[in-house]
């Protein structure tokens, strides 16, 4: 019987929905099957029932939008919540609550923890999230607010392993957790036999390649009208919302699940049981560069062949599992590859490198050194 570890829990973020798959369902829900049943959760209001995951209390803040004074009153307003619980352990997944970790810190003497999911110096200036005049100072604000306050966490987790070198102020007291995929246990591959699906999941945004991911599927639909797109995501900037009505308007052959609302991790990985092939194109960019798609370690780890981007460094990671097609986006024969998608064998010798299980190990045994230099 799993020993019950009477310490609190908080995981809190500012823009995350509560059912983050990385706040929930790998790091709240491993803490809980560990035997630390006390957890909470705070973060960005959506659809979600405590009756999913007993054990686990859900603290939904007040919906706002990405550039509001409601946004930046919100770390404030999470540290009120998180004095009120009293928390052995603060687990932070933003660097908008590296302040109120702190403080908590030095009000409660409760340990604190940085999870980086992103390195959000390059994803400032790299992305359209802010306007540019204010990207520079906005990115070097948060650089320098990462390098001042991480020697005062207890530890810090890393998402990506690229990490290491481009987040130096990590140091020697980081643990490398990467976002790889918790597959659910009554998960089985039913893919549709009616035709072709392509998937493409998670953000919706240019520099995930939406846009690259329907100009393939429109030239594969060409050549074979049995070959459909479904997008399951969400899309966070307006304008690119726009753009995406417009270019999937008039193409019955592709789905759309989401847009401007957040999906549920489940409904991610029951359209990954019904596909065909996924689709992973990140454009080049310095904020994506040997950053490893979340989506590819759940494609691969659920057996779903990719159509992936020829890029080296991802490749070498598909082909390790003969999981994907390398796929030239801006030089596509659609016949060549329908032939290839039809003839390839795929997963001639699976592998569980791409499960959480191993990071979840990680994760434990790291929790509980915190909680025995505490003791």
């Amino acid at each position: 019987m799993q020993e019950i570890k009477k310490r609190r829990i908080v995981l809190a973020s500012v823009l995350k929905p509560l059912n983050d798959p990385r706040m929930l369902e790998k790091l709240a829900m491993s803490l809980h099957n560990a035997g630390y049943r006390d957890i909470h959760i705070i973060g960005f209001p959506t659809k979600l029932t405590r009756e999913i995951h007993s054990g686990i209390t859900f603290h939904p803040l007040r919906a706002f939008t990405r550039l509001s004074v409601q946004r930046m009153l919100a770390s404030w307003k999470i540290l009120l919540t998180v004095i009120s619980l009293k928390p052995a352990l603060f687990i932070i997944t933003t660097h908008e609550l590296l302040f109120a970790a702190i403080v908590l810190k030095v009000l409660t003497r409760c340990r604190i923890v940085y999870d980086i999911q992103e390195n959000y110096y390059k994803n400032i200036l790299g992305t359209n999230a802010f306007p540019r005049l204010l990207r520079y100072p906005i990115a070097f604000y948060v650089r320098l607010k990462e390098k001042m306050m991480s020697p005062f966490f207890d530890a810090l987790f890393l998402a990506e392993k690229c990490y290491r070198e481009e987040l130096r102020f990590a140091g020697k007291h980081h643990v490398l957790l990467e976002n790889k995929c918790v597959v659910p246990k009554d998960f089985k591959r039913t893919p549709t036999a009616s035709g072709t699906t392509l998937l493409f999941t998670g953000t919706l945004a240019k520099s995930t390649g939406i846009f690259e991911a329907i100009d393939l599927a429109e030239k594969l639909h060409q050549a074979d009208a049995k070959i459909r797109l479904h997008i399951v995501g969400y899309c966070a900037m307006h304008a690119t919302w726009e753009q995406l009505k417009l270019r999937i308007a008039g193409h019955p052959f592709i789905q759309l699940s989401g847009g401007r609302e957040l999906q549920p991790h489940d409904v991610i990985m029951e359209a990954i049981g019904h596909a065909t092939f996924g689709i992973v194109y990140y454009p080049p960019a310095p904020h994506t560069r040997n950053r490893i798609p979340t989506k590819l370690f759940e494609y691969l780890a659920c057996g779903l062949p990719v159509l992936l981007q020829n890029d080296k460094h991802l490749t070498a990671i598909a082909d390790s599992v003969d999981g994907a097609i390398a796929v030239d986006f801006d030089n596509v024969n659609a016949a060549d590859l329908i032939h290839k998608m039809s003839s390839v064998h795929f997963y001639s010798s699976p592998s569980t490198a791409f499960i959480w299980e191993t990071e979840k190990t990680l994760l434990i045994n790291q929790i509980q050194e915190i909680f025995h230099d505490q003791a």
